[in-house]
């Protein structure tokens, strides 16, 4: 009985030791499984840079071993392939690669770079490099600094709150999904991608819809895909395979009507009225060449004057789109309408005669037919078919985004053939304006507009991995970082004086700085060679308020205000 009751308890005590096993086990083998991503990068290609950039550091920076006090002015400049930096008179060749690391900066709003005295503010670490000769910046930051420089510009902070979220998810997962470690960025700052600006406003609800959708993306497939999204689809949401080829993920984005945006009175709409009786309703000049232009062959297949001064055009009896690209795709090739005009019939000169000669091959000249003076004009009704892109969409304003993607419809009212065209952008994905109305007017969650226009997808918070590097030393910022090295600089070129000539030296600059020596006298002319601090030079003209120097092998214009005529107090 004890021996039982002993082999009894041990196997209770096993027992009990595998259920803990069972219940730690989860705990000791689970791992985050939350989707990451890094920072985003985005090349600022609107900051238009050439060879020079100016910085404010608004923030707290290094860069190399450089330290910055907050407010700092940085100038960087791209010579012969490397990236320099000149601040407080000293320089510092960083070599291929220049890269502004953000710091933390507690109870700061400010911590960012402003470039060439532009408002903007960039938040994060700004990357300079050479790319085909100019200046490349690349801005690194966390995602969600990246969309309060975005949403302001692709989207009106005066939207409701939903649809700012939803803009919010949809330019989130655009530009994650879009990571390329194989380039030196992933996204631009302009239309290619998404507008991005830096940070210009501070508006609470930009970033309210940030903060209350912060890391939720947009997957298909498990993967995070590009939202596309655009202002305003006409009515018909499009595909991406109809738009840009077979898409990589699949159907995420199918062609649909879409109700909401065509509801919407502040979608974009341009018009062109067709009057049904010219008689009573006076149609434009335009309106009236265009087809008067159109109407000239079909006349005189009719046996009709083709003149302008003998046609009547009495009105429209019919409109209509036709040539549909593909079935149900809204976009028509033609505008085919149906004209009633009156006008002189054609008839040949009198007395003329044609005779055929056996075996001789006939020889005629057949004077044209003229228009008859007859009292009692020809009255037909012609159908023309006009190019829609060619022959209509320009005359008459019609273009909204410049690609020929326009929807188009025709609706009849009682003294008119009423002609809309509709979508601005490539109709791909959400539109704003659809979210607009949604939000406003049905009371739509983000979420909701988003599986609108996005099928088969799943809401996912994705984790940044990105961190703000830490905190300097307060010493740093509060004092400038030690004197940079200065860069070796190559030996002064000898210069040898000629008749007419005066010499001056190049000391208007700063010690480890250079003057440009360009071609011409504009600062926009290209620049031959750098002439260094205490450089002599051969004076051989002037112009204005450039001169023309020379050394023993270079010659070329520099401004006068940067040297010092030697031998002068």
């Amino acid at each position: 009985m004890r021996i039982m009751k002993s082999f009894t308890g041990l196997c209770r005590q096993a027992a009990l030791f595998c259920c803990l096993l069972l219940i730690a086990a989860p705990f000791a083998q689970a791992e985050d499984k939350t989707p990451s991503a890094g920072a985003v990068r985005v090349w600022l290609t609107s900051l238009g840079l050439t060879d020079r950039a100016d910085l404010t550091l608004d923030g707290s920076y290094t860069c190399g071993e450089m330290a910055f006090q907050q407010g700092s002015r940085v100038t960087v400049r791209l010579q012969d392939g490397d990236i320099y930096l000149y601040y407080e008179g000293m320089v510092r060749n960083m070599g291929k690669e220049a890269l502004f690391l953000r710091h933390q900066l507690p109870g700061q709003d400010l911590n960012g770079i402003r470039v060439n005295g532009n408002y903007a503010l960039y938040c994060g670490d700004l990357i300079f490099s050479d790319r085909g000769g100019q200046l490349m910046c690349v801005a690194r930051m966390d995602p969600e600094e990246y969309l309060l420089g975005v949403l302001p510009y692709e989207m009106s902070s005066s939207f409701p709150l939903e649809a700012l979220k939803a803009q919010a998810v949809t330019a989130r997962s655009y530009a994650l999904s879009l990571a390329a470690p194989d380039r030196p960025y992933d996204v631009e700052d302009n239309t290619n991608d998404q507008v991005f600006g830096g940070i210009t406003e501070n508006s609470s609800v930009i970033r309210r819809a940030v903060r209350e959708t912060e890391g939720v993306c947009v997957f298909y497939r498990g993967k995070i895909v590009p939202c596309y999204y655009t202002a305003s689809n006409g009515g018909m949401v499009e595909s991406i395979e109809n738009v840009w080829g077979v898409s990589r993920l699949g159907g995420y984005i199918r062609r649909r009507t879409d109700p909401y945006d065509l509801k919407n009175p502040e979608s974009p709409v341009r018009i062109l009225t067709l009057p049904r009786d010219w008689t009573v309703s006076r149609p434009t000049e335009e309106l009236k060449t265009v087809i008067t232009e159109a109407l000239a062959e079909p006349l005189k297949t009719l046996g009709m004057s083709p003149a302008p001064e003998d046609i009547v055009i009495l009105g429209i009896d019919n409109a209509e789109m036709r040539d549909e690209t593909d079935e149900g795709s809204g976009i028509f090739q033609t505008l085919r309408l149906t004209v009633r005009v009156t006008g002189k019939r054609l008839t040949a000169p009198d007395g003329e005669e044609e005779v055929e000669m056996p075996g001789l091959p006939v020889q005629t000249e057949t004077a044209a037919p003229q228009a008859s003076a007859s009292p009692s004009p020809l009255t037909r009704q012609v159908t023309l078919d006009l190019s829609y892109f060619g022959q209509v969409e320009a005359p008459f304003y019609l273009s909204i985004n410049g690609s020929n993607n326009e929807l188009t419809s025709i609706r009849q009212t009682d003294k008119a053939f009423v002609l809309e065209a509709r979508r601005f952008g490539h109709g791909v994905g959400l539109s704003q304006r659809g979210a607009q109305y949604m939000a406003e007017r049905e009371g739509w969650s983000y979420r909701q507009i988003i599986r609108y226009y996005y099928q088969d997808i799943t809401f996912q918070k994705v984790r940044c991995t990105y961190k703000t590097a830490d905190r300097l030393d307060a010493v740093f910022q509060s004092t400038p970082a030690p004197p940079a090295t200065p860069t070796p600089r190559p030996t002064l070129m000898p210069v040898t004086a000629r008749e007419g000539e005066y010499l001056v030296i190049v000391d208007q600059v700063a010690t480890d700085s250079s003057l440009n020596l360009r071609r011409e006298p504009s600062t926009t002319s290209d620049i031959l060679l750098r002439l260094y601090y205490g450089q002599t030079l051969a004076v051989t003209g002037e112009q204005g308020d450039w001169i023309r120097v020379r050394t023993d092998s270079a010659e070329g214009y520099v401004m006068a205000r940067y040297v010092s005529r030697i031998g002068e107090e």
